[in-house]
């Protein structure tokens, strides 16, 4: 039981990370492209 719920919980957060993380890049990059103008 305790092993399925890490692997479930592994699978969570590698999708959260894989969905998340394009989203915080771009928004970074807008957030820079808008301060330098």
């Amino acid at each position: 039981m305790d092993l399925i719920s890490t692997y479930i919980q592994n699978i969570i957060n590698f999708y959260f990370y894989i969905y998340i993380s394009p989203h915080f890049l771009l928004y970074k990059t807008t957030s820079k492209r808008e301060n330098s103008e």
